[in-house]
């Protein structure tokens, strides 16, 4: 790994003990306002290149890179190993298809994300329980709450609604309790769509892992771009 420090080295050298990833990982320190034009208000975001296998994790120079944010990256660059890129090429080829080659990248971008970001969450508990553990109960405690669904909703529009159904997802997942949708929420009338996304993102099927994540079959391929297509569908209002 090109570390920016000893500390990334030695997460790293975790990483691959939990994970089993098989390329090389290289970390890249992007210009600040070059990381904003590009991948918005994340914290690190990983590109993969196949055959052989380098994966960069990339982050603002502004920022930092904390061991869980580390850990969750190399998830991402499993994932890509384990099939996902596959899932995210098909996925773009469907969309053109089924559009008449007419996508809006950043919808495409901002469901690639959320699908991806669960698996990735996952992936992280799965493998790093401990590290995981702090987020996930934060998380765990408010995520559906009225304030959590209002503010999602005025940042982001229906895009805040898909980065809750990602998370409550993937909190599923682990087997960690959320509490109910309170009752009066559900005739507010933005939360048809979340109830939407939600029942979109629950239907994803939860991949297999024994000592280390395997290949993504492809009835599980073939599922998550059956509902990434309709998590497009209804992050994009335009459809």
């Amino acid at each position: 790994m090109q570390a920016t420090n000893d500390a990334s080295e030695v997460v790293e050298k975790k990483g691959k003990a939990g994970l089993l990833y098989e390329g090389t990982i290289a970390i890249d320190e992007v210009e600040s306002r070059q990381w904003e034009a590009q991948w918005g208000l994340i914290p690190a975001a990983t590109t993969s290149e196949r055959l052989p296998w380098r994966h960069t994790v990339h982050f603002p120079k502004s920022g930092t890179l904390s061991e869980k944010t580390i850990l969750h990256e190399l998830c991402h660059a499993k994932l890509n190993e384990s099939g996902f890129l596959d899932v995210q090429d098909d996925l773009k080829t469907n969309l053109s298809a089924s559009h008449k080659g007419k996508i809006d990248g950043e919808c495409f971008k901002e469901t690639l994300w959320c699908v991806a970001e669960a698996y990735a969450e996952w992936l992280c508990y799965a493998s790093f329980p401990v590290e995981s553990k702090s987020d996930a109960d934060s998380l765990a405690t408010a995520i559906e709450s009225p304030d959590a669904l209002l503010n999602a909703f005025i940042r982001g529009g229906v895009n805040g609604f898909g980065e809750i159904a990602s998370t409550q997802a993937w909190l599923n997942w682990c087997g960690i309790k959320t509490p109910n949708l309170k009752e009066p929420w559900l005739g507010w009338t933005p939360m048809k769509f979340y109830l939407q996304l939600r029942s979109l993102f629950g239907n994803l099927p939860v991949l297999k892992k024994n000592q280390s994540l395997e290949p993504i079959s492809i009835e599980d391929k073939a599922a998550i771009i059956y509902l990434s297509v309709s998590i497009y569908e209804c992050l994009d209002l335009r459809s």
